[in-house]
């Protein structure tokens, strides 16, 4: 790529997505139907323009010289207030039409960001007009222009202050008239924060009982009774905790300002009418809801304005848990050595206030204490809102205990205490895990995998993201198959807390019986990552402003650095590599290195299986949201990453992100390496690539295009196991959240002597240079 071009892909007012759009225009690697036809994708008589123009497809004609999309660019120079022709080509185009403004630099880089917008728009009608027969007129397409620039200029400049009806009207005043600078995101509004104060005196909520947890348990059900005498279909109950959730719990941002009545969005909440069909006639109702200790107290309130304009019209009693700082939700993970296993849990004990510690040992033998550090934050270390605003809530004390010199596969028992200051423990109940084999050992292994999975109310409730429908289903078929689970990786999109902080806790609630039993794995996802201005390779808003920090709070993984997420174990006869999709790897970052080193360093003849892991999909997936893109995965993904699988010999690759199941043949640069499906023998020839998000969260739509590579496609949710019986055997299986059936399946068998043949870009050249 000429470094001419190179200001065209730095632009911070792009979305990332569009970035990767315009880096892929300039290689030239758009999937335009003269480049599908040169890789032997589509035959000659497919290579007319999609507009029907008459003329081939090619980059150049598509985006500058088509009769029909050619004429967006004399109508947005026009708004913009120039009279220009304009060159056909994309270098000629891209200077002549950036150079508009002049010698300003900031005219130009802000030119640029419209050049952008042109391209992507036309790139999208052109896929809706082949994929979706759909289409839309110039003059739709140039408003869809000016809106798309407007809100990337909103988001990313503090002083682009503009309503879009005067930007619509005289978009060159208002590039002009500002000094940018860049920010982040505004904050999010919430209509918790519309909240107003309509108590009626006969309008009542309770709660019973009032104390919960006398005999130790973390979660407990209670009954919620209210009447209203004005009752309505949109009317519903909050959960809120703390039980003090009035404005006076609100930070302070400015002093002139009145806070809010409420700024403390409720854990759940659940409409009035719920299970209570009369309620709209005779204003009473009942709910059970199930709640979890989560370090403080708990209050109901009934609210009549829906969600949107809620209105608070009666406040319940107060209720809590007998202990509210208790240990909970022991988290297990594998350390950075192969005998260490950590165990991570929450309490509401700071260090001045108890001890914290694991006592632990063999099954039937003698124990001993560990001690454990501590970390907490503040809402300072989050990066937007909601999670430092409506969603914020104080995340009590995380610990981390390590237990080192396990004996491989030897049966554990634990449980966590805090030793107070006046002498007293405060434990949690007992539990047992097994140690992890050590690498290379021949033993029967099974390991978990899926990601996407998030958390679900099991009371019906709702809480604010609530689309992992699948989450409930999948934990359940986890916990009933735990016996034949030795270790899980969640490899990505966690709880989806999305910045409501108090999710995490219920996350780790729901997952309690899997992590404290099998180590719990995690890997990255864009829902615990991605912020503008973070440091993440995606700037988009999927954390809610919780940038990375809950998840690596939260749950252990044995990375150098847990900013940077990636990291390797070795299981057994596994190595495992542990990417983070939300950092950039590609080649010459210290990610790709790491990947690389990972992949090198494992020794094939006591660790035969070679796994790849990561949250969005850098192999292949047949989602339509990746077809659109023509890449069929992250653009860049194997681009960098494919000689890498290919040289190492890499088993298979697993990904999330896409909420659904996709299987690939053994495949390289596009090409299947073998027509086997069930049953593998020898060496692979290639990697086969795995999707497995469909944990949870919403599914994702398959593209109608038939993908050779595809061998399995499923459009629902489940998991996937590995199960290794020795060195020359491995077992694949799919299995669904509702039944825990077995829907697709293969087996690898091979000795060391496959690892050690050369495939294609598997081996050194050699010449007959002497």
């Amino acid at each position: 790529m000429s470094t001419s071009y190179n200001r065209f892909l730095r632009v911070k007012s792009i979305p990332l997505k569009v970035n990767l759009f315009m880096w892929r225009l300039f290689l030239n690697r758009l999937p335009t139907k003269d480049n599908l036809h040169r890789r032997g994708v589509l035959d000659a008589s497919g290579l007319l323009c999609a507009t029907s123009c008459g003329q081939e497809e090619t980059l150049d004609h598509l985006f500058f010289q088509c009769n029909m999309y050619g004429r967006i660019w004399p109508l947005i120079s026009g708004w913009l207030g120039f009279e220009a022709v304009f060159p056909g080509s994309v270098d000629l185009h891209s200077t002549h039409f950036s150079g508009l403004g002049g010698a300003s630099k900031s005219c130009n880089v802000l030119l640029i960001s419209i050049w952008a917008a042109v391209l992507f728009t036309i790139w999208k009608d052109r896929n809706n007009r082949i994929f979706k027969n759909s289409h839309a007129t110039i003059e739709a397409l140039v408003e869809q222009v000016k809106f798309h620039i407007f809100w990337w200029l909103k988001s990313s400049f503090i002083l682009f202050d503009f309503d879009y009806s005067v930007w619509r009207a005289n978009p060159l005043n208002c590039l002009l008239q500002r000094t940018w600078s860049h920010g982040n995101h505004p904050l999010s509004k919430v209509s918790i924060h519309k909240a107003t104060l309509s108590l009626l005196d006969l309008a009542h909520i309770r709660v019973s009982p009032s104390l919960l947890g006398l005999k130790g348990q973390t979660s407990e059900w209670v009954t919620v009774e209210y009447t209203s005498p004005i009752p309505s279909i949109d009317d519903w109950i909050g959960v809120f905790s703390p039980a003090n959730f009035s404005g006076s719990t609100c930070p302070k941002e400015n002093g002139r300002v009145y806070p809010p009545l409420l700024c403390s969005a409720p854990i759940k909440f659940q409409y009035a009418s719920y299970l209570n069909p009369q309620y709209n006639i005779t204003g009473k109702g009942i709910l059970k809801l199930l709640l979890i200790n989560q370090r403080s107290d708990f209050s109901f309130g009934l609210f009549s304005g829906g969600l949107s304009n809620p209105k608070l019209v009666a406040v319940s009693n107060k209720i809590a848990f007998a202990n509210p700082n208790a240990p909970v939700y022991p988290r297990l993970a594998l350390g950075k050595s192969w005998n260490e296993m950590t165990v991570t849990w929450t309490s509401g004990y700071g260090i001045t206030d108890a001890e914290p510690f694991v006592e632990w040992g063999p099954k039937g033998a003698d124990r001993v204490h560990s001690p454990a550090g501590t970390l907490t934050f503040t809402r300072d270390s989050l990066c937007g809102a909601p999670a430092t605003s409506v969603g914020w809530r104080d995340p009590g004390y995380i610990h981390t205990s390590y237990l080192k010199e396990l004996w491989p596969n030897r049966i554990y028992e634990y449980k966590i205490g805090h030793k107070l200051k006046n002498g007293t423990y405060i434990w949690s109940k007992q539990y047992q895990f097994r140690a992890a084999p050590f690498p290379g050992q021949k033993s029967l292994q099974r390991v978990a995998i899926f990601g996407d999975m998030g958390k679900d109310e099991v009371d019906g409730s709702n809480e604010y993201n609530n689309f992992q429908h699948g989450s409930i289903n999948t934990t359940k078929k986890l916990i009933q198959d735990l016996e034949n689970i030795d270790l899980v990786f969640h490899i990505g999109d966690i709880s989806y807390a999305n910045g409501y902080l108090s999710q995490w806790d219920q996350f780790t609630a729901q997952v309690e019986p899997i992590a404290s039993a099998v180590p719990y794995m995690i890997a990255s996802g864009n829902h615990e990552r991605d912020w503008p201005g973070s440091g993440s390779f995606y700037g988009n808003m999927d954390s809610g402003g919780e940038c990375g920090v809950l998840a690596e709070t939260m749950f252990y993984v044995p990375a150098s650095n847990r900013a940077k997420f990636w990291y390797l174990i070795d299981y057994g006869m596994f190595r495992f590599c542990v990417a983070d999709t939300e950092h950039d790897w590609r080649e010459g970052t210290e990610q790709y290195k790491f990947i690389e080193h990972c992949l090198a360093s494992v020794d094939r003849q006591k660790q035969p299986w070679l796994i790849f892991l990561a949250h969005r999909v850098l192999g292949y997936s047949s989602c339509i949201c990746y077809a659109e893109e023509g890449s069929f995965a992250e653009p860049m993904g194997r681009e960098s990453l494919q000689k890498l699988w290919q040289k190492y010999k890499v088993d298979i690759a697993i990904y999330g992100h896409v909420h659904n199941y996709e299987r690939t043949c053994p495949i390289y640069q596009n090409i299947c390496t073998s027509e086997e499906i069930h049953n593998y023998k020898g060496a692979l020839n290639g990697t086969i690539h795995i999707v497995a998000g469909g944990g949870g969260a919403s599914l994702s739509t398959f593209t109608s295009l038939k993908t050779k590579w595809s061998i399995f496609k499923d459009y629902d949710y489940g998991f996937v196991n590995l199960t290794a019986f020795d060195h020359s055997n491995l077992l694949f299986e799919y299995k669904k959240s509702r039944d825990g059936k077995v829907y697709d399946s293969f087996k690898i068998s091979r000795d060391y002597r496959d690892n050690l043949a050369c495939t294609m870009d598997s081996c050194p050249s050699a010449t007959m240079a002497s």
